[in-house]
């Protein structure tokens, strides 16, 4: 195996540098890809998180995100009811759309 991909945000903020740290083989995470992306879409230097609570509790992406510029203001909501949705497969239902109001906490 030349590369391991940690393809989950979750995984990726909690366990990311141990297994690094644990593994000869190279291993990625998901989470500097997706603040890269989110800081060059960003016009106004704001960015809005919506994750899971263990993501949003890891501070990855906030951490990420401010190693890229330390002025981005940062907003990260925990959802814990969108990420099961999503995974059966339920992206743009009326029940999805429902949760908007209700599916974060801040």
């Amino acid at each position: 195996m030349k590369l391991i991909v940690v393809a989950c945000n979750s995984a990726t903020g909690a366990a990311l540098s141990q297994l690094q740290a644990s593994f000869s083989t190279p291993i990625v995470g998901v989470v500097m890809p997706g603040a890269r992306a989110a800081f060059q879409a960003t016009r106004v230097r704001r960015i809005g998180i919506m994750a899971t609570e263990a993501t949003v509790r890891s501070d990855a992406y906030q951490s990420a995100l401010r190693s890229l510029d330390a002025g981005l203001e940062v907003s990260a909501v925990a959802c814990p009811r969108l990420a099961p949705l999503i995974q059966k497969g339920d992206v743009f239902s009326e029940e999805v759309e429902g949760l908007r109001g209700n599916v974060c906490s801040r």
